[in-house]
Order: C-alpha cells, then structure tokens, then sequence
C-alpha cells in the first residue's frame, strides 16, 4: 500500500544508536503478555460495566504502548466479535472505549481487510446515525473513517463514506441534527478519506456544493468546526492545483463561492469574534493565515515530527490531514507506532530500518500509559481489600 510519494516526506540521516534486551528477558516478557492478554480477553465479558470499561482502558493503553500488538493481531477474530458485541449494547463511556479500540485495531491489522471491516462498518455506522451518546458519535465518526482509510479497498465504499460523512456535517444525515463539535469530526473524517478519493470524485456541481456548505461551517461558532471546514478548503484547493484544473474548468458558480471563501479566510486571518478570548483570537488567526496562504497563494503548510535524532517533514495538505488522525486515535503512542508501524511506514513510503529501537519490549515504563494505568488500578484494588478486611474483622468484633 502507497498513499503518498517520498517526495515531501523527508528524514535525516539515521542515528546509528544500538539497543539491546537482556538475554532471555524477551521471551520471559512475551510469555507474561500473552497471560495478561488472555486475561484482558476474559474480562470483557464481566457483569460489571465499570470492569469492562476499566478492561478496555488496559486494551487501549497496551495497544498504543505496543504491549499487546503481537496478541491483539494473532487474536484478531476473538478482539473484533468482543469490541462489537460491547459496542452494540454500551452506554456512553464504555461505547467510547469501544470505538477507540476499534480505530486502534483497524490500524494494526492493517491494509485489504475488507471482512473485518465489514464487521465493524455497521455497527459504527448505527451509534453515528443512531445514537444517543454525542460522545460515542463522535468516536464511532472518527474509528469509521480510520478505518476505511486503512482497511477498506473497496472504492465504492470509500465514495459511500464520503457521501456519509458529507450528509453528517451538512445535516442530512438520517440521524438528524448534529451538534457542532460532531459535524466537526465529520468533516474531519471526510476529509481524511478524500486524501485517497477515486479519481474523478468531483465533477462541477459537487465541488460547487461543497465549497458552499464549507463557506457556511466558516460561520460556526466551533473553533474546531471552523478549523476543519477551514482545512478542507485548503485541502480540496491543494488537490485541485495538483490535477491541473485550469480557469475555464471552473464553472461561474464555483468561482463566485471561491471569492467568497477568500474574503472570508482573510477577515478570519486579520481578526476574531468579539466573543472570542485573546487567547481564541490569536489562534485562530494563526490557523487561517496557514490556511488563507494555502487557498490564496497555494502556499504548501509545512510541519516537522522529530523521533530521537530523526525528524520529518510535512508539506502537503495530504499528509497533514492523515497525521491528524493517526495522531487522533494513538494520542501519546504515536511516536511509538512511527518507529514500529508496518502500516505507517508503508503510507508514508518510510524505510522500517531506519528506526533504532528495540527488538523487543521487555518493560512497561511506570510513567507509560499503560504504566499510569496499572499503578492506578493497583492502588484501587489494594484500597478495596483493605476496606473488605476491615468490614470483615469489624462484623467479627460485633459477633
């Protein structure tokens, strides 16, 4: 899989630093995952919703800190049908945690998982459309559009999605209204599968149609709505540019949006509603002056993501929008993935070998995620069998 070309990805010279495990600590390490994994396995089958949600916060935590992956990927089937089945019947913090693992899962597993995919596809599309929980839909929009980004090779799909995802932050998805915050993760989401759109996904009217409704989120009163729409204009410009589109390609009504989108993009980039905090203001000119330069004077955005001694470079509207969310859904485990995702690796066209990291984990970190989390739950557990022994000496005293 080769979403994008090296040419605006690009590393410096590799580190040369060697690690290494102590003998035998790699295997002693891999026996104890796999019993702690079977273990995670089991408990999301508890009666007890604060159980699973507290199991699934382990899952995450050892996904993200590459604990787990090996078990996670050779356990694949059993991981999905769970994940699924709590997702089905969850409220909203455990829905949340299950669609988090699942944007998790869809990662590691990787390209041409059609099947998979289509396990979860319906499920995630339910909770966006259906759901009660603002929060399980914003996470289910976020895991769905990973996930047909990685996994799906179908291109009906991915245009299906697109429309999807479009009818959501425009507001003729079934499910109705739609907050502001929501539309934002639609637009998002949408904008993440339009890096890797059919050739010939616009025509005339659609690319009419959706400046239009991107000129109109540009007035939300969501920062994060405003930025995203802002984003996708600059995204779809970039894009255009890039296929040639030429001045008599570009339909009378399309040219009237666009001038109203830069006299837009400029004010924001110059200024900031008066119900905006300095703080507010100032970022958000920022964001639109990057974004204003983008549609104005298709000026290339340009962010670096440094790894030890390595360090990347973006520059391109593409790559910035699919580091957003691979960012979004591994949080502090991303720098993590960059080293040793196969999937990353090949969207981004990097050479696995130039990582130096170890060949194995053998430790958790205290200060990982996984470490905070399991120091917390120990802290917990032992405050709950000091309080049963003392209930259980104290009803002996009074016998």
């Amino acid at each position: 899989m080769s979403f994008l070309s090296q040419e605006t990805f690009e590393a410096s010279t590799p580190a040369g630093v060697e690690e290494t495990t102590a003998p035998g600590a790699g295997a002693a390490a891999s026996s104890r995952n796999n019993g702690d994994f079977a273990d995670l396995l089991e408990k999301l089958n508890e009666k007890r919703t604060t159980a699973r949600e507290d199991c699934l916060r382990e899952l995450i935590a050892g996904l993200r800190s590459y604990t787990f992956v090996d078990q996670a990927i050779a356990n694949r089937e059993s991981v999905f049908s769970s994940l699924v089945g709590l997702l089905r019947r969850s409220r909203e913090t455990e829905g949340v945690l299950c669609a988090e693992a699942l944007g998790m899962m869809m990662l590691l597993i990787g390209p041409e998982e059609d099947e998979i995919f289509n396990l979860v596809r319906a499920p995630l599309e339910f909770v966006i459309t259906r759901g009660q929980s603002e929060r399980m839909r914003i996470e289910a929009t976020r895991a769905l559009a990973l996930g047909s980004f990685i996994c799906n090779t179908e291109e009906e799909r991915t245009l299906a999605h697109l429309a999807f995802f479009e009818a959501l932050f425009t507001g003729e998805s079934e499910g109705g209204r739609a907050s502001e915050e929501l539309k934002a993760a639609g637009v998002d989401a949408w904008s993440l599968l339009f890096t890797v759109a059919p050739r010939g996904y616009n025509t005339h009217e659609s690319r009419a149609l959706l400046l239009e409704n991107f000129l109109h989120l540009l007035d939300a009163s969501s920062a994060d709505l405003r930025v995203a729409a802002g984003e996708a204009i600059a995204l779809l410009r970039e894009h255009w540019r890039q296929e040639g589109l030429a001045v008599h390609d570009v339909s009378a009504d399309e040219e009237e949006v666009v001038d109203s989108i830069v006299d837009r993009l400029q004010d924001m980039a110059r200024e900031g509603s008066k119900r905006m905090s300095r703080k507010d203001k100032k970022a958000q000119r920022a964001s639109f002056r990057e974004i204003c330069s983008a549609v104005v004077d298709g000026q290339r955005p340009e962010e670096v993501i440094s790894y030890r001694t390595r360090s990347f470079r973006l520059t391109s509207w593409v790559k910035m929008k699919q580091v957003e969310a691979l960012r979004d859904c591994l949080q502090g485990g991303f720098l993590t993935a960059l080293a040793q995702n196969t999937v990353i690796h090949d969207i981004f066209d990097l050479d696995p070998t130039a990582f130096d990291v170890p060949v194995e984990r053998s430790v958790v970190a205290k200060n990982s995620e996984l470490g905070r989390w399991r120091t917390t739950t120990r802290s917990r557990n032992r405050r709950s069998r000091e309080k049963a022994k003392h209930h259980f000496t104290e009803e002996g005293e009074d016998a």
